[in-house]
């Protein structure tokens, strides 16, 4: 885990925001899952990035491992879908 800390169990089945290290500053609003020492499962919501928010996510479900990974936290009221 390059930087980025483990999320604690109990955000299982809550919506987190996940920021993947790009120049656009991409942001994924998705339910967390699962969580491993190599990474998360995230079932996608919806995607932030290049100045746009689409809502028709275009990031798989599925296990992302935390070198794709530069930040992890719970989603704000406000963020959350």
């Amino acid at each position: 885990m390059r930087g980025v800390r483990k999320p604690p169990e109990e955000w299982i089945d809550q919506q987190v925001v996940v920021s993947f290290p790009s120049p656009q500053s991409a942001q994924l609003v998705a339910r967390l899952d699962g969580i491993s020492d190599w990474g998360v499962t995230l079932t996608p919501i919806r995607f932030s990035g290049e100045g746009q928010v689409e809502t028709s996510v275009v990031y798989p479900s599925g296990f992302y491992s935390w070198d794709r990974i530069g930040s992890i936290r719970l989603a704000h009221e406000d963020e959350r879908i």
